[in-house]
C-alpha cells in the first residue's frame, strides 16, 4: 500500500494527464455518436421522404412525368411548409377559392378546422398521386422533433391541384349549377355540388311557396333520395347526417339543405341524377294520417 501510495505521488502528473487524455477521448467518442445518429437520422427522414413520394398513379398505375410531378409537390411541399411554420396567410393563399367557399371561408376557419388539427406539432409530409390531378398526402410526425419513426402512424389527406391552386381535406371539386330546380310550389333547386374523395354533398335550397309547412324527407327510410351514376348505380341520402327539423320548410322559406351522399371518388365516375321520390306539401297532413300531396324531384347533375 505504501509503494502504491509513494509511486501515486511520484507520477501523480503522468497520472493525470493519462486520465485527462481517456477523457477527453471519451467526450470525443460520444460528440461522434451523437452526429452518427443525427445524420442517419437525417438520412432516414430524407429517404422517407422519397420512398413514399411517388411519381406512379394508386388507381391507374400511370406514371406521372418527372418535371410535371416535381412542379406539382413543389406546391403541395411549399403549402405543408407554410402549415409547419405556422404561416396561415402564406399558407390560405394557395387555396383555390372553390376550397375557401366550400371549407374555409377565413383564413381563421382555416387556421383551427385544418392546422390546429392536422399541424399542431412539426411534420413532415409525403405526396403519393392517386389519380389525375390528386395527391394522397402522408402527414407524420419529424422524426427530428419526436426522436422517433412509426411506418404505420400518419395522418391521411388528399390535395387536388385545380388552376395552381390546392383543393386540400379530401375535396376533389366544387360544381356550380344554375336553373336547375324542380317544379311546383314546393320545389328544390341544386346550388353546388362537393365531390371528396369518399362522399359527395349537394348543396340544395328547398323552396316553399305554399301557405302550409313541407318536408323534404319524411326521414323514414334511406331510399327517398339518392343519386345516380353513369353505370346506373344509385348512392343514397344518409338519413343520419340531418335531423328531421333540417328538412322541414315554412310556409315561404327557402332553406339551404346539405345532401351528403357516400361515394368513392374514382377515374370515369360520374353522377348524373339526384332523385327525391317524395317531397311531401303538407306535413300536417300527412303526421295527422289525413290526405297529403306530395312531388317528385328529377334533375340532372
Amino acid at each position: 500500500m505504501e509503494k502504491l501510495r509513494r509511486f501515486f505521488y511520484e507520477n501523480k502528473r503522468d497520472i493525470f494527464k493519462i486520465i485527462g487524455i481517456v477523457a477527453i477521448i471519451l467526450i470525443f467518442i460520444q460528440l461522434l455518436n451523437q452526429v452518427a445518429k443525427r445524420k442517419n437520422a437525417e438520412q432516414e427522414n430524407a429517404k422517407r421522404s422519397v420512398d413514399y413520394g411517388r411519381d406512379i398513379s394508386e388507381v391507374s398505375n400511370e406514371k406521372k412525368s418527372s418535371k410535371l410531378y416535381e412542379r406539382e409537390t413543389s406546391l403541395l411541399k411549399t403549402f405543408t411548409d407554410y402549415c409547419n411554420m405556422k404561416y396561415y396567410e402564406e399558407a390560405y393563399s394557395l387555396l383555390s377559392d372553390e376550397c375557401k367557399e366550400a371549407l374555409y371561408p377565413t383564413v381563421e376557419r382555416f387556421k383551427y378546422d385544418y392546422c390546429d388539427l392536422n399541424f399542431t406539432n412539426p411534420k413532415t409530409c409525403g405526396f403519393q398521386v392517386w389519380s389525375g390531378d390528386t395527391y394522397k398526402v402522408e402527414i407524420r410526425d419529424d422524426i427530428m422533433s419526436s426522436g422517433k419513426y412509426i411506418k404505420e402512424k400518419y395522418a391521411e389527406d388528399f390535395y387536388t391541384i385545380k388552376n395552381g391552386k390546392l383543393n386540400i381535406a379530401k375535396l376533389i371539386e366544387r360544381i356550380k349549377f344554375e336553373n336547375t330546380q324542380s317544379e311546383g310550389t314546393f320545389k328544390v333547386r341544386i346550388d353546388t355540388m362537393d365531390i371528396f374523395k369518399d362522399y359527395t354533398i349537394i348543396n340544395i335550397s328547398a323552396i316553399n311557396q305554399s301557405k302550409k309547412t313541407a318536408i323534404l324527407d319524411p326521414m323514414l327510410s334511406d331510399r327517398n333520395i339518392y343519386i345516380t351514376d353513369n353505370n346506373r348505380v344509385n348512392y343514397y341520402f344518409s338519413v343520419s347526417e340531418l335531423s328531421k327539423e333540417d328538412v322541414t320548410v315554412k310556409p315561404g322559406q327557402a332553406k339551404q339543405i346539405p345532401l351528403k351522399f357516400y361515394t368513392t371518388s374514382r377515374e370515369g365516375l360520374k353522377l348524373e341524377t339526384l332523385t327525391i321520390k317524395k317531397m311531401i306539401e303538407n306535413l300536417d297532413n300527412y303526421e295527422q294520417g289525413l290526405n297529403y300531396s306530395y312531388t317528385e324531384a328529377n334533375l340532372e347533375l
